[in-house]
């Protein structure tokens, strides 16, 4: 029994020191590589969180966040491979894993008070992804084909919602980590705001780090929170 416990704790451990030294690699990458080459880089940290994820959740496991994890997964092999290229699929799947994501929070939305979502906070949150999609797609309507704009809409769209259902469960303040799911909504927004200003506007390799550190947060607080949300709820209940 001890023994085991001790080899369950170096794996954790073993984990752990992998993720941070996968992310330290990814930012000092995306600082000298060739974005293209980044494609060897971010999935594999992609995966480690859905390891990681799986190794503390075990038979409370979610098909849904596994779902929206192999998405993103996928979606950064094609983004670092060609993002002009394949962003069609990249809106695609973007939109497919925001919709996963939300409905992984639905249990967390149901024991909310319904009645947030008229409170000055949300509306705020609200308008404040309305008014960066809006400005995202404006500025992107010259330079991209109409059909793309389309989808870049859906992507959005799929945003607004994920980020209204965060914002409904940060609010009601029921969760001891809701300040990590608020973070990661942050990031979200902001990696997913300037991706394809920085794609198809304007490229400046600070962007590209910003958004690969953005990316890489906003998914592993995401995880973060799902799995430690539940343990507050039994404390609570006691």
């Amino acid at each position: 029994m001890i023994k085991t416990a001790y080899t369950e704790l170096n794996k954790t451990k073993f984990i752990t020191l992998l993720f941070i030294m996968s992310c330290v690699t990814v930012v000092i990458a995306s600082l000298f590589l060739d974005k293209s080459k980044l494609v060897y880089f971010v999935p594999p940290v992609i995966l480690i969180i859905l390891i990681i994820y799986l190794r503390k959740t075990k038979s409370k496991i979610s098909p849904f966040f596994v779902f929206g994890m192999s998405l993103i997964f996928i979606t950064d092999i094609l983004i670092f491979q060609d993002f002009e290229k394949h962003f069609v699929w990249i809106a695609s799947f973007t939109a497919l894993n925001l919709l996963s994501f939300t409905y992984v929070l639905k249990k967390y939305l149901i024991k909310s008070v319904l009645k947030s979502i008229v409170s000055i906070p949300v509306l705020i949150a609200a308008l404040l992804v309305v008014y960066v999609s809006y400005a995202v797609i404006n500025l992107l309507s010259s330079s991209i084909p109409s059909e793309m704009i389309s989808y870049t809409i859906i992507a959005f769209v799929s945003l607004g919602v994920f980020s209204g259902i965060l914002a409904l469960i940060y609010i009601n303040d029921r969760y001891v980590n809701g300040v990590i799911l608020l973070a990661s909504g942050v990031f979200n927004i902001f990696q997913m705001a300037l991706s394809p200003i920085n794609e198809f506007f304007y490229y400046n390799r600070t962007f590209t780090v910003l958004i690969v550190i953005c990316h890489i947060l906003w998914v592993y607080l995401f995880m973060k929170f799902i799995v430690e949300a539940q343990v507050y709820n039994i404390k609570r209940a006691l």
